[in-house]
């Protein structure tokens, strides 16, 4: 099962869970008499702890040849790194990810702004699943248009995909015109009252039972009902009355008392031992600011919650109620100016969610974590192995390297360059003999020598050569993948092994890494 070096062979594992699935049968039982054996070369077992892994395992195999096949599409999100505002500037605004797919399970939301290539998605996607023996549910999927008309719908396998102005998704309902949260709150109110209703009769009618007991009971049955994905709501003053009528109603019940009884709704709070709905969903919120403000910089959410969309305008009149207005207002009621640094430690960000006031202690413990996690973040950038990164810009006339366009030093460099070499400038020239080689006509760097009229560039600019991302056009005596003077200037970064010098443009997927821990080259080089 183990190699020599303790890693898991992956084919054992493989072999394993065939055998799991090879010649399975099965009976159904009917009016207490079994049939004969069936078959089953398809599906995964019910209630095999392997089979919710096995299945996301092959969703990612299908959804990656549908991402090759149509490469990147989706719609483009515009976000900044500085992770202490929630509204920056468009300045700020500097990185761009896309969004085209959101998985959970075999839920699956495709997101685009073309419809045509939101079709081809669609069929990519079915004839994929169609090759493995899966097939799409085409009426149990359901397609949205956001700010336009599609005149024809999307057709898998003669059936059309309908097309509707709201559906739920993962038990929230979701709105073409999302302006606030008033039709959820009404279905989750619906809901609750269902779950309520069923316990009258064994639970808050019956007196022997203690008011204790009753509300231990409400919170743990009616309330997780009322306020789910309470987290993502956009309350108004309309939606939180609707809530509070709801909840007073049942504290009512549960103590046994009317309105006809005139009691204060603040003295059926304090007998009940409960608080105010709105403050449960200020906390649900401010819980899940707290998770996303500790999450990778990486991660979807933070991208999400830290951006704006790159292209469209809103509508005439007056804006909206947004999430993030919600969460500000959260933030100004608990008096805090600087919630990003208490945030990253967890105990006292929910010191704070519970209704504590923040003190110098949470303050200096929230600091502390955030330095941490820089820390941290940083480290994991930094891979144990040694990196040699290439300089970004290179004078072509005396080569001096210089990493970077900030300040303008490189432009003035060049303007005033008058073409003789610097020393310095070959601190990242490399040759075959460990000494840096040098010529009228190029610079070797990366393992070629320079000699004659061609030169081997990799990651820089020498001698006015054209470079591209392994070798120059053309060549020469002198370099291993020798490059042509008097071309155009092309910088490049990447990252160089140290023990034979191949070249990576990036870290992307681990070939890096994995190349020079296996890297046996005989010669190594000198950075």
């Amino acid at each position: 099962m183990e190699s020599d070096e303790g890693i898991w062979d992956y084919r054992e594992i493989v072999k394993i869970l065939n055998s799991l699935y090879d010649n399975t049968r099965a009976k159904v039982r009917v009016k207490g008499k079994l049939s004969e054996f069936l078959s089953l070369k398809t599906g995964v077992k019910q209630g095999c702890v392997l089979s919710p892994l096995l299945f996301n395992i092959f969703m990612d195999w299908v959804v990656r040849r549908v991402m090759k096949a149509m490469g990147g599409r989706g719609i483009k999100i515009r976000y900044g790194s500085q992770r202490k505002w929630l509204h920056l500037k468009e300045s700020e605004l500097n990185e761009m990810t896309i969004v085209n797919l959101l998985m959970y399970a075999d839920d699956m939301v495709v997101l685009d702004d073309d419809f045509d290539e939101l079709k081809k998605f669609m069929l990519e996607m079915d004839k994929q699943l169609c090759d493995v023996g899966m097939m799409m549910n085409v009426k149990k999927t359901k397609m949205m248009v956001l700010n336009g008309e599609i005149k024809e719908p999307i057709e898998l396998r003669g059936e059309k995909i309908e097309i509707e102005k709201t559906f739920p998704y993962l038990g929230v309902n979701i709105k073409a015109e999302q302006s606030s949260s008033c039709e959820e709150v009404a279905i989750r109110i619906s809901k609750a009252v269902k779950v309520f209703n069923a316990l009258y009769h064994p639970l808050w009618k019956r007196k022997q039972v203690s008011v204790v007991t009753k509300m231990s009971i409400y919170r743990a049955a009616v309330l997780p009902t009322l306020l789910y994905g309470s987290e993502t709501w956009v309350l108004g003053f309309k939606e939180i009355t609707r809530l509070e009528v709801f909840q007073m109603r049942c504290l009512r019940t549960i103590i046994g008392v009317t309105r006809l009884d005139h009691i204060k709704n603040d003295d059926i709070r304090e007998r009940t031992q409960q608080c105010t709905v709105e403050e449960l969903v200020r906390r649900c919120r401010m819980r899940w600011l707290g998770h996303v403000a500790r999450m990778k910089e990486d991660r979807l959410p933070p991208q999400l919650l830290y951006g704006s969309l790159f292209e469209g305008k809103a509508k005439r009149g007056r804006p909206v109620g947004r999430w993030k207005d919600m969460i500000e207002a959260d933030l100004k009621k608990t008096k805090l100016t600087s919630w990003y640094n208490v945030v990253q430690d967890r105990e006292s960000w929910r010191r704070i969610v519970n209704g504590e006031a923040a003190d110098a202690d949470m303050r200096r413990k929230g600091r502390k974590k955030a330095q941490e996690r820089v820390v941290n973040r940083k480290e994991e950038k930094v891979e144990e192995i040694d990196v040699e990164m290439v300089p970004e810009l290179i004078c072509p006339k005396c080569g001096k390297a210089y990493m970077s366009r900030r300040g303008g030093w490189y432009q003035k460099h060049i303007d005033t360059c008058e073409g003789q070499r610097d020393s310095r400038s070959s601190r990242s020239s490399v040759s075959n003999n460990n000494t840096n080689n040098q010529n009228d006509d190029g610079v070797a760097m990366d393992g070629g020598s320079a000699s004659g009229s061609g030169s081997a560039i990799i990651g820089g600019v020498g001698g006015g050569c054209d470079v591209g991302d392994d070798a120059g056009r053309g060549g020469g005596d002198g370099g291993d993948d020798g490059g042509v003077g008097g071309g155009t200037i092309t910088t490049t970064t990447g990252l160089i092994c140290h023990k034979c010098g191949k070249i990576y443009k990036s870290n992307k997927g681990g070939w890096y890494k994995k190349h020079v821990g296996k890297c046996g080259s005989s010669q190594p080089l000198d950075g």
